[in-house]
């Protein structure tokens, strides 16, 4: 499902230069993905994009892009070899809590809290979800977890 309080986090990723979720799943070599674009709620914590991508040839790379104040400024863009364990790791937590199905969290919190877009895809399918970490309950909590456990670096925050 593609909601409509997606749209905001899917432009955060346009606005800082990268490729769109379905252009990294047709990227060639390209088995699978999985992308957290996070708004968060506190002042100097900048918005980040957080790809991996995990290749046929056996290999993930994690892309994590913060975004900067300063308009001329280049948003800063760390990439990361990780084991494709990792992946796999949070793709079985996404099936265990059947992040496929899952809607948006209910009752998202307005103010003061971070926002995440969580995306999965392989090939053409793609699959997205709304959810707040602090208020996360039930499966989607558990799609916290295991981002924040087998992803860390997806969820890191810079303070500019």
């Amino acid at each position: 499902m593609f909601s409509r309080q997606a749209d905001p986090l899917r432009q955060l990723s346009e606005r800082l230069g990268q490729a769109s979720f379905a252009q990294v799943l047709q990227l060639p070599g390209v088995s699978g993905a999985v992308r957290v674009s996070i708004q968060p709620h506190e002042a100097g914590v900048p918005a980040s994009v957080a790809t991996v991508a995990k290749k046929l040839s056996g290999t993930c790379a994690l892309q994590v892009v913060y975004d900067k104040y300063d308009s001329n400024a280049k948003p800063y863009n760390y990439t990361f070899e990780i084991p494709v364990t990792r992946f796999q790791a949070v793709i079985s937590a996404f099936r265990r809590n059947k992040f496929d199905g899952l809607d948006d969290e209910p009752n998202l919190p307005l103010t003061g809290a971070d926002i995440w877009l969580v995306e999965r895809g392989a090939g053409t399918f793609r699959h997205d979800v709304v959810l707040s970490p602090q208020s996360a309950g039930g499966n989607h909590r558990e799609i916290v977890l295991a981002i924040q456990q087998h992803l860390a670096e997806a969820t890191r925050r810079l303070n500019i």
